[in-house]
């Protein structure tokens, strides 16, 4: 079970990284080759269900771990309000 659990954190971590990285825009990295200060805007993410550990593990991921700078999961809504009071808790986020 451990490797199961291992092998799909991994592939968690990379799909989101990907997916991260193609929505990046272009201007950002035409700054960088020319050296100008680059001024990127947080984003902002919302998620809609609260209901397994997955949202408490992307709240943590981006919110507490920081491995995504400049993105942050600020919203999540659950239909039972104690899931969601859990992931707001665990994954250091607020409820929409």
């Amino acid at each position: 079970m451990a490797n199961r659990r291992s092998f799909l954190e991994k592939i968690g971590k990379g799909a989101a990284f990907s997916t991260l990285a193609l929505s990046l825009p272009s201007a950002l990295f035409s700054q960088l080759k020319l050296g100008k200060a680059t001024v990127v805007k947080n984003r902002v993410i919302g998620i809609i269900g609260a209901e397994n550990s997955h949202t408490r593990g992307f709240g943590k991921m981006f919110n507490l771990d920081k491995k995504f700078p400049g993105w942050e999961v600020k919203y999540v809504w659950g239909e039972k309000e104690e899931f969601a009071q859990q992931a707001k808790t665990e994954g250091a986020f607020p409820i929409l």
